[in-house]
């Protein structure tokens, strides 16, 4: 039996979707809260990334799918110079649910109650969620 290598997490942030995307997609954001010395995304399917950390120097990825501003996906190698390819790499994805028609009051009920999805931006608190039922966003 072989076990999956996959971690998901339910993240849910209080925030527009359209500024959660800045933060998660834009080189000044990102290299502040995840690669502590800086980033370089170019965001398109394809496009080459940089993430830099004091400690442990630069690694390379790869932007894997963008869909503005619900899906961003990207590969990340294990060692520094060399690329991200499968089997040597991490694959990261980011999904956020599609809009539900409700007042704001609501929204937190009516998203989970339509999808949801293994990494949902929304409130502060995290947790980790089992994968069954769970719509997935991998490549």
């Amino acid at each position: 039996m072989q076990v999956e290598d996959r971690i998901e997490r339910e993240i849910v942030i209080d925030a527009p979707i359209e500024h959660v995307w800045s933060l998660i997609t834009e080189s000044e954001h990102f290299g502040t809260w995840f690669a502590d010395s800086g980033a370089e995304i170019d965001l398109r399917p394809g496009g080459a990334m940089s993430l830099s950390w004091e400690e442990h120097g630069t690694v390379r990825a790869s932007v894997e799918r963008v869909e503005r501003p619900r899906l961003f996906s990207y590969r990340w190698a294990n060692a520094r110079d060399v690329d991200p390819v499968e089997g040597h790499s991490t694959l990261w994805s980011s999904c956020s649910p599609p809009r539900v028609p409700a007042p704001a009051s609501e929204w937190s009920r009516a998203a989970s109650q339509a999808w949801t999805p293994p990494t949902t931006i929304a409130g502060g608190r995290s947790k980790t969620t089992p994968r069954a039922g769970r719509l997935s966003c991998a490549t």
